[in-house]
């Protein structure tokens, strides 16, 4: 039996202990701790337990195996809607309030064992739980920042696809009106998200309104002619409007070339001419 096994077997003993100390003095200000519903706080509370036993492994395994026990619950954790809408210095905060706890629990288990501890033991035991805390929270922060980022990139491409919409005017007639400014990234989802709702609506006609677009750079303009060809290779007749003199200028300078479009200067003259006013 190595030195460190009785600590472990002490302080799993006692890890319900821990999370009920850990709520009795945690923060209740902020975030997902000042939560006043019951079923927050019991979930709260059985992450917080959950958390106890994979940390404790630090005393009976290598720093891999370590990190391997504790990948599954970190990225749990870092996924959960409550604590995703924490402030991640109060999440690390948490962190250093646990092992805060430990090394409470530490300093009981050198007074209760009957075993003589000398002062280099209780050293190495709080540096080991130190420096395992400093691993738990560099992958805490890793995984919460990929997953707030997964989020962030999915609530852009939702607005950027909303702010392209393919609106049917007739069975297979559509209407595609683009607003305001067209970076490169919303030039490709708008790209993606046109074709597949050409595809799926059975559109056979679409009318692209760019009047209410105040400038298009040349990347810009690429992506927009390549929606173009895109379209055409559907069977979808594209019938350009409302194109400003400054986009115009820049599908010359381009070589931009808009033989197989139809090119109307409103999108009231457009939808007129297809007898649809």
């Amino acid at each position: 039996m190595s030195q460190n096994d009785g600590l472990y077997e002490f302080m799993m003993r006692n890890s319900r202990t821990v999370t009920e100390r850990w709520y009795e003095k945690l923060d209740k200000n902020e975030g997902v701790y000042a939560s006043r519903n019951q079923e927050v706080i019991d979930q709260l509370k059985e992450q917080n337990h959950a958390f106890h036993p994979r940390f404790f492994t630090i005393f009976k395994s290598t720093i891999d195996e370590f990190q391997s026990t504790l990948e599954p619950w970190v990225r749990e954790i870092a996924r959960d809607e409550y604590h995703q809408n924490t402030p991640i210095h109060l999440i690390i905060r948490e962190f250093a309030h646990n092992q805060r706890l430990y090394e409470q629990l530490l300093d009981e288990y050198i007074q209760q064992s009957p075993e003589k501890w000398s002062e280099r033991d209780e050293l190495d035991w709080t540096i080991a739980i130190s420096e395992a805390m400093n691993t738990v929270i560099q992958m805490f922060a890793k995984a919460y920042d990929e997953i707030a980022e997964s989020r962030n990139l999915a609530q852009q491409r939702t607005i950027a696809e909303l702010s392209a919409p393919v609106l049917l005017l007739t069975k297979h007639t559509a209407l595609l009106p683009i607003v305001g400014d067209i970076d490169t990234y919303r030039a490709k989802i708008m790209l993606e998200h046109t074709l597949q709702q050409c595809a799926e609506k059975q559109v056979s006609t679409l009318f692209m309104d760019l009047s209410g677009v105040p400038i298009v750079d040349t990347m810009v303009a690429q992506q927009l002619f390549q929606l173009i060809q895109g379209l055409r290779l559907l069977g979808v007749h594209t019938i350009l409007s409302g194109l400003r003199p400054e986009i115009a200028q820049t599908a010359v300078q381009l070589g931009i070339q808009f033989d197989e479009v139809s090119v109307r200067s409103s999108l009231s003259q457009a939808i007129h001419e297809k007898g649809l006013l």
